[in-house]
């Protein structure tokens, strides 16, 4: 009897969506789209994660790349042709971004991709997939851009690694000593921060030996600044080693960082004592912790 082995779908958070960016920025911005092709899914397009109409996309046919940016999960990349328009993309829940040279065709999607293909006109390709629940949407103008509700969630809102204001007092500040569970603090569409997933909060909040089921108020000032000091340690690590394990940049070199706590470490055990690595639900995630070096109870 023979068995189908999935490929494990990785998700994408701020770092990895930093890296997809400034590497777009540093090849194809200033260069003219002379094609586009889209292929989704019916259950994609009736859940409004992408156009409905796949011949939206061809309104970037001949518009020039004039920028690219990111915040949180969610890249934009800016173009003009006859007015400003905009592909944005926010591969939450795994995806992949392939920049192709001259020479090499992309591969064939699969009649299950949700994918956008960007043909240059000395033939090269940017091919960006979705490979989950996720958004890709053409956006023609600026008044629609404002109504996007993944733009207004990751760049209208908050404060957000990697910005002047993310700070240890404005960090402290944003969570005010709420009733809440750090975790659901933290990561979800509500978040005073922007841009934390789950994978950077697990490894964060064991750097910072804090439990994630622990109350806000019940945090010492410390301890909170501990936790951010670790976010940003977690987020700078992320970044300069080419992203996690089982990612991959827009040429295919792979992720090297390894994070302290997550899945990987159910079986090794806990890094820092050795102990048995729990796995457990909160905030409507699964998340990984060592209960000896997070104690619910400190």
């Amino acid at each position: 009897m023979s068995t189908t082995m999935r490929r494990a779908v990785i998700s994408i958070e701020l770092p990895e969506i930093k890296i997809w960016a400034n590497q777009l920025r540093d090849t194809i911005v200033g260069r003219r789209i002379a094609s586009v092709s889209a292929q989704f899914t019916d259950r994609m397009r009736a859940a409004g994660r992408v156009n409905n109409r796949l011949d939206d996309f061809r309104g970037l046919e001949g518009a020039q790349i004039t920028g690219i940016r990111s915040r949180g999960f969610t890249m934009i990349v800016d173009c003009y042709a006859s007015a400003v328009c905009h592909l944005v993309t926010a591969p939450e829940a795994g995806g992949s971004i392939v920049y192709s040279p001259s020479g090499p065709k992309p591969k064939t999607a699969t009649k299950t991709a949700n994918v956008v293909t960007l043909g240059f006109k000395e033939g090269s390709t940017v091919r960006i997939e979705l490979a989950g629940r996720g958004i890709l949407q053409f956006i023609p103008d600026e008044p629609s851009m404002k109504t996007c509700l993944i733009y207004t969630r990751d760049f209208q809102r908050g404060i957000s690694p990697l910005e002047p204001l993310f700070t240890a007092r404005n960090f402290i500040s944003a969570l005010s000593r709420r009733n809440t569970q750090i975790k659901s603090m933290l990561v979800g569409a509500h978040s005073p921060v922007v841009g934390i997933g789950n994978d950077t909060f697990q490894d964060a909040a064991f750097r910072a030996r804090i439990h994630p089921a622990r109350k806000v108020r019940d945090l010492s000032e410390n301890e909170m600044r501990s936790l951010f000091e670790s976010i940003c340690t977690v987020i700078d690590s992320r970044i300069a080693e080419g992203g996690k394990t089982g990612f991959s940049d827009i040429h295919g070199v792979p992720g090297k960082y390894e994070a302290a706590m997550g899945s990987a470490r159910v079986e090794s055990g806990c890094p820092s004592c050795g102990g048995v690595v729990q796995r457990v639900r909160i905030a409507g995630h699964l998340t990984c912790l060592c209960p000896v070096c997070q104690n619910v109870r400190p």
